[in-house]
């Protein structure tokens, strides 16, 4: 099996992919991300879209953290995709990354050390139109973190994305988790100046793919 990372691992900078197959997975790596980044006095934000806000809650409550305390101080903060991704009614790549950087900015104004955003891209599957722009996005933000004091995590559900999508998402992400658990993308990640000019991955690689990673 491959090493895997620990949250305490990641730094400001880092832009990350979770790909998981059950809530349990998802919520595995995420609580401990999320209360590793508040202990840090990090602003963190977590942007819903399959899971309720109630669900949320609920999964870092079982897991032992009143995470209750955090949302009345509003250091923890639950948006949806309409207050983010889909604000004013539409996806835009440049409007995302120009709320990421006001929303970081008022953090640090505020006394945060920096910021820390997590999001559930199912949202994107609502119009076959946003997947060429999601690519897009999830590019540009390599870039766009480099010195900033910001951490971004972006979920796939497994089940619910094609393997296309999927491969792309492996290949824009240098670190990614998988079924829960951290991985250095060591074979797979294409920096942004490359990505479009590199041979499209058939999509019956995917599986292969995965465990690769994992396995390495």
């Amino acid at each position: 099996m491959g090493t895997h990372l620990n949250v305490t691992d990641i730094s400001f900078g880092d832009h990350l992919s979770s790909i998981y197959q059950n809530k349990e997975q998802q919520f595995s790596l995420i609580v401990p991300f999320v209360m590793d980044g508040l202990n840090n006095n990090n602003k963190c934000i977590y942007v819903v879209n399959e899971n309720s806000r109630e669900e949320v809650i609920f999964e870092f409550e079982n897991a032992g953290f009143n995470i209750e305390t955090y949302i009345a101080s509003k250091q923890f903060v639950i948006l949806t995709a309409e207050d983010t991704y889909l604000k004013d009614g539409y996806f835009g790549v440049e409007k995302i990354l120009n709320f990421i950087e006001e929303t970081n900015n008022t953090a640090i104004k505020d006394g945060y050390n920096g910021l820390r955003g997590i999001g559930e891209m199912s949202w994107a599957l609502a119009d076959i139109a946003i997947n060429e722009k999601l690519i897009e996005y999830e590019i540009k933000l390599n870039k766009f973190l480099t010195n900033k004091r910001i951490v971004l995590l972006c979920q796939y559900n497994e089940s619910k994305f094609s393997h296309d999508i999927l491969n792309n998402i492996v290949r824009t992400h240098e670190s990614i988790v998988i079924y829960g658990k951290l991985y250095k993308n060591k074979y797979f990640y294409i920096a942004p100046s490359y990505f479009n000019q590199a041979k499209k991955l058939p999509a019956d690689s995917y599986q292969t793919i995965i465990d690769t990673i994992i396995e390495e």
